[in-house]
């Protein structure tokens, strides 16, 4: 059993969230720009400069900018301290629930690790979807006037252009390309 947080989300076991109103989803709905969603974070640096990025909607590909890891990704809902993991199907059901996302469009994960496991995050939203996602494989770094790119994190936490990484594609059933 969760625990009730903001009339609607619920923290369950491990942390997964489950959306259980409208009117929440509603409300995650409404942070995007036309043609991505933009999940809130307290820390939200990165969120400012992806907002400056000039490939959205390219080659009709959806995107998804947030904090991520392989196994989830982040938001913040205020009033709470700690960022919110939400998993593939929560992000799923809100995805198909946005008036920009047209089924069988192709995902764009902007979000730190997410496509650095075979199995992960990436893997099972391209199952839920039944779409290509693209994810990283490695962090994502985001430059103040829009540039992005995946990359390294040396151990002072800043980027390591020594090791730049790459969007790997994640296909329905499991065939990681």
């Amino acid at each position: 059993m969760g625990r009730k947080i903001n009339s609607g989300l619920s923290i369950g076991v491990r942390g997964q969230i489950s959306i259980e109103n409208y009117e929440l989803l509603s409300l995650l709905s409404k942070q995007a720009v036309s043609g991505d969603l933009v999940l809130k974070h307290k820390d939200n640096q990165y969120l400012i400069n992806m907002s400056e990025r000039s490939d959205k909607d390219v080659n009709n590909i959806y995107d998804i900018v947030a904090h991520g890891t392989p196994n989830y990704i982040e938001y913040s809902i205020e009033g709470i301290e700690d960022p919110i993991p939400m998993f593939h199907r929560e992000l799923a059901r809100i995805i198909k629930h946005k008036k920009d996302y047209k089924k069988g469009m192709a995902i764009r994960l902007l979000s730190c690790n997410t496509g650095s496991t075979d199995y992960g995050f990436a893997q099972k939203l391209a199952n839920k979807l039944n779409v290509i996602v693209y994810a990283p494989n490695t962090y994502y770094w985001a430059y103040p006037s829009g540039k992005h790119l995946a990359a390294g994190r040396k151990a002072d936490g800043t980027i390591d252009l020594t090791k730049i990484g790459k969007m790997i594609p994640f296909y329905p059933g499991g065939n990681r390309k």
